[in-house]
């Protein structure tokens, strides 16, 4: 974690997945407020040329309201793969991948620690 900020570190695999990892080249915050898959920043989305599967409106930090590209990806913890909705935006996870894939998020302050259980 940096500064009391949860975050999960990952890297890109070559055949295109972000991979979630221990130490990794990326860091994204755990941001529970987001109720989307994955935001990633729009130059790493077409880098790895995630297919675009729709457009949905957004409210964003901001209180602003935007509609997005929603693009198709794939995120790998351990052995488990999981597809997921990726859109425009900074390095971010949100509650709707953290509420597909695990049913225990644990974030210790103290130790800088963030824990996805399943």
């Amino acid at each position: 974690m940096l500064s009391g900020v949860p975050l999960i570190n990952a890297n890109v695999a070559t055949d295109g997945t972000l991979e979630l990892v221990e130490t990794g080249e990326r860091q994204l915050i755990v941001d529970t407020g987001f109720d989307g898959g994955i935001a990633l920043p729009m130059e790493l989305i077409l880098r790895l040329d995630l297919p675009i599967i729709g457009h949905c409106r957004f409210r964003l930090a901001t209180g602003e309201e935007a509609e997005l590209p929603m693009h198709w990806g794939r995120v790998r913890l351990g052995d488990e793969v999981f597809e997921i909705e990726v859109i425009p935006g900074d390095h971010l996870l949100g509650t709707g991948f953290l509420s597909r894939a695990y049913t225990i998020l644990s974030i210790d302050f103290e130790g800088e620690q963030v824990r996805l259980e399943g």
